[in-house]
């Protein structure tokens, strides 16, 4: 607690007065009032500020009233000093803890800024005087701070002091004295009261502009309340949360911000207000940046037909994915029609399928994917494909090599199947076979024309030695991405993974990326989200994964290559990502000078 530059002890002694019994609780009381007057020379010091703190909490929890308001005399009276006595006499003493609250709040009230205190000491207030048969001062004092902060914690405070027979008549007296409050509190306010013709009306009387500097916290729950009789303003709301996000540029939350732009879409459409939609699609393609390919997915948005809905966010989109999946049946043994074979499906079929293996010898595999209980492979220096089952799959990744000591052969619904012991691993990209992705030259780099910061700021000395270098070229990765569709803006399989990663879903957001590395192992974006998984945790599990990526993509590179793969360029960013991870996890792992050198490489 004394030493706790990061603040992890804040409050704490609340915890810990908590967890004390009676005797420990006194012995703890002594140690600190000890410590407390040691420190009392030098009133301003921190020791003895810290240590009044913590007193406090100890009599909170002894319920030591008169210890706590000796201390309070002796140091500062503060209005959280008021609510923690009042309370202490609110059992036993009510008109005592009216007193403590009503002198709280006038202290609050004569501070420059409100305490935390305030609106605990408000509601304590008018709790009190309803239980001292005050009623209509608790109403009154209830309506007094309604007035003042329409909101619909103030309102749900002030209908609590409020006689049933008389809710109607206060209801919309308070309604109608809220004409004043800011939109958020509005809109809020009538989502609490179901005042469905009233938020259409503020909606109505708002512009697109103040709208979109509402928080989505209020706008969203409006949108909603508003899409069924009133699709033409839900719309607005929709369109709004949109905009907010990419009037921002904030490209994190671009997926939340193409849903709700859809669903601005679907009630415009309901509203027949079409041309508003096509307004909406024109502003952002010219707000976004052409890198962050927002303006082809709306574009995207507008080329859809109405049929095919918000369902994109959960059914459809496993459906399209599923579809992804069958199409990347030609990685398993072909399955063709042979009218020889029994009608049974999933019956061990002949050794007609059964691969050339040697079981007496060692064999090389190249992992393709790896699977709960076993890893898709393709034998080394063929074409054959073939199911491993073996122990110890979490420590291979996609894109090594094992040497397998065979067990057993196999044949299962026309798939080959292989069991046995792994003997090695390695990674060894030149004996993958791979063709290198394409490297396009997109011009010269200047840094002149770069960046730096505000006119007059120092250069920072990382960037130094890059704008010594002087120009030069720059180039753009091919980036391989199987299972996408060109037409579909929502077609990504990264993003569907990153999806139910961050919904919780990792099993199926890993099961999406080893599909992917699967289907080609050129990926990279697939192994650097591979990384991205067991990051946190398992840097020596990310660090292998990363690692494939950049090996797989210095295939392309070569040793004489002299220019850049700049960040902008979209296609670089899988790459990239690779490097950055591999970078990271080399740093985490205590490995420096190997980590200084990638990260620098990274920066050009």
């Amino acid at each position: 607690m004394d030493d706790d530059p990061y603040a992890f002890c804040y409050q704490i002694e609340k915890d810990a007065a908590a967890a004390f019994d009676k005797a420990g609780l006194a012995a703890f009381e002594k140690q600190i009032h000890r410590r407390f007057e040691a420190a009392s020379a030098d009133p301003s010091a921190w020791t003895y500020r810290r240590g009044a703190e913590i007193l406090r909490a100890i009599y909170v929890a002894q319920r030591n009233i008169q210890a706590y308001i000796a201390l309070v005399q002796q140091t500062e009276l503060k209005p959280e000093d008021c609510l923690a006595v009042a309370k202490l006499f609110v059992p036993r003493e009510t008109n005592e803890a009216l007193a403590w609250a009503e002198r709280g709040r006038a202290l609050d009230r004569n501070s420059q800024f409100r305490s935390t205190a305030a609106y605990d000491l408000d509601k304590l207030h008018r709790e009190l005087l309803s239980k001292l048969g005050r009623a209509d001062e608790a109403l009154e004092a209830a309506w007094a701070d309604f007035r003042k902060h329409p909101s619909k914690l103030t309102y749900d405070d002030l209908m609590q002091f409020v006689p049933k027979t008389e809710r109607a008549a206060w209801h919309e007296k308070a309604l109608n004295a809220a004409s004043g409050a800011d939109l958020h509190s509005l809109l809020e306010l009538f989502i609490e009261t179901k005042e469905t013709e009233r938020l259409a009306d503020l909606v109505r009387g708002s512009a697109d502009e103040t709208l979109e500097n509402v928080s989505h916290y209020a706008t969203e729950p409006a949108a909603k309340r508003l899409e069924k009789n009133h699709p033409g303003l839900a719309a607005r709301l929709w369109r709004a949360q949109g905009m907010r996000i990419v009037d921002a540029k904030k490209s994190k939350y671009y997926d939340a911000a193409l849903s709700n732009f859809e669903r601005a879409r679907d009630c415009y459409q309901r509203a027949g207000l079409a041309t508003e939609w096509e307004k909406t699609v024109r502003r952002v393609c010219c707000i976004a940046l052409p890198e962050d390919r927002l303006h082809r997915r709306i574009s995207g948005l507008g080329r859809r037909r109405e049929t095919q809905r918000t369902a994109f966010v959960l059914r459809a989109r496993e459906d399209a994915m599923g579809g992804a999946s069958a199409e990347r049946c030609s990685l398993k043994t072909a399955k063709r029609h042979d009218p020889g074979l029994p009608d049974g499906r999933g019956k061990e079929r002949t050794d007609e399928t059964a691969l050339p293996i040697n079981l007496a010898t060692p064999l090389e595999l190249i992992v393709l994917s790896v699977k709960q209980t076993a890893a898709r492979c393709r034998v080394r220096g063929s074409a054959h494909i073939v199911t491993l089952r073996t122990g110890r799959l979490w420590e291979v990744v996609p894109g090594e090599i094992v040497v397998v000591q065979p067990r057993k052969q196999w044949s299962y619904a026309r798939n080959p199947y292989l069991s046995g012991e792994i003997e090695s691993r390695r990674l060894d990209v030149q004996a993958l076979g791979l063709a290198p992705l394409k490297v396009e030259d997109r011009g010269k780099w200047d840094p002149a024309e770069h960046y730096w910061g505000e006119e007059g700021e120092q250069i920072e000395d990382w960037a130094k030695p890059i704008i010594a270098w002087g120009p030069r070229a720059e180039f753009e990765m091919e980036q391989v991405l199987p299972g996408a569709d060109a037409e579909d803006p929502f077609s990504d399989p990264i993003i569907e993974s990153n999806d139910r990663k961050d919904s919780g879903d990792i099993e199926g957001a890993n099961k999406i990326l080893m599909d992917l590395c699967q289907n080609d192992l050129r990926c990279l974006d697939a192994h650097a989200h591979l990384g991205n998984i067991f990051f946190d945790h398992w840097p020596k599990l990310a660090i292998r994964h990363y690692e494939v990526g950049v090996r797989i993509g210095e295939l392309s590179l070569g040793e004489n290559l002299d220019g850049l793969l700049p960040w902008g360029w979209m296609d670089n960013r899988p790459f990239l990502r690779c490097m950055n991870g591999f970078g990271l996890c080399l740093w985490r792992l205590s490995r420096f000078e190997e980590a200084e050198r990638i990260l620098n490489v990274c920066c050009g």
